[in-house]
């Protein structure tokens, strides 16, 4: 992190920082509300993201601490002052007793989902078979529209989306996505957050487009679903 801000890496920065926030969101139960979403997708399974995430889990445990105890101070103050204003309103205080501890049930409940997802937030316990991860890539799945109107789209040289990497123009897209998913030199790991699917990575070892800043970068990551049909692919760092 410290060499990152020192060599103003701010790719990696937000990559942690998104981790940090998809972490928040999903364990404070927002997903609940406004559905599941991520700050950037491209920032998805990276390390500095994956690192971001465990961040965002330990925050959440501080946040339910914060909680407990707020929700018992709640309860211990409206039940003092409930008692001591007892004589001089000659016992109608005493009603607001049951309305206390209902907000702090309220709060220790939310509190304890809060717990519940911070250690349930991480990849699925199904043991990651990497064999069966090859053989989906090996028979990966991508229809020309798909390909023209979410990855050239977005991520193409002549793209003008803001925010995202771009591959270079004498980039061969479609089979730099073919050889990531089939080259046995390309790593490959479990989608993150309990997603399905994978995600291939292969490092060309020369510059194969920008990341949103404009920095050369040389990985190509593919991510696809169980059944190996591509949902997205862009260089990175």
């Amino acid at each position: 992190m410290t060499e990152a801000i020192a060599t103003n890496n701010w790719e990696i920065i937000k990559q942690l920082g998104v981790g940090i926030a998809d972490s928040i969101y999903q364990n404070f139960g927002l997903e609940a509300i406004m559905g599941e979403r991520t700050l950037d997708l491209e920032a998805v399974g990276t390390v500095p993201y994956n690192v971001g995430n465990l961040a965002g889990n330990l925050a959440s445990l501080v946040g339910a601490g914060a909680e407990f105890i707020g929700g018992g101070m709640w309860a211990l103050g409206s039940g003092f002052a409930s008692a001591i204003t007892a004589p001089i309103s000659g016992g109608a205080s005493l009603a607001l007793e049951p309305a206390a501890v209902a907000v702090t049930a309220g709060i220790w409940t939310h509190a304890g989902s809060v717990v519940v997802n911070a250690f349930t937030n991480r990849p699925s316990r199904k043991p990651f078979n990497e064999q069966e991860a090859r053989e989906a890539g090996k028979k990966y799945k991508m229809s020309d529209e798909y390909f023209e109107k979410h990855i050239v789209k977005n991520h193409g040289s002549k793209s003008t989306k803001t925010g995202k990497s771009k591959f270079s123009e004498g980039f061969d897209i479609k089979k730099g996505i073919k050889e990531t998913l089939i080259d046995q030199k390309s790593t490959v790991t479990k989608n993150t957050n309990n997603r399905p699917g994978y995600i291939f990575t292969k490092d060309y070892g020369y510059p194969i487009g920008v990341n949103e800043f404009g920095q050369s970068v040389t990985k190509l990551k593919v991510v696809i679903g169980e059944n190996g049909v591509v949902i997205t692919a862009f260089p990175i760092y």
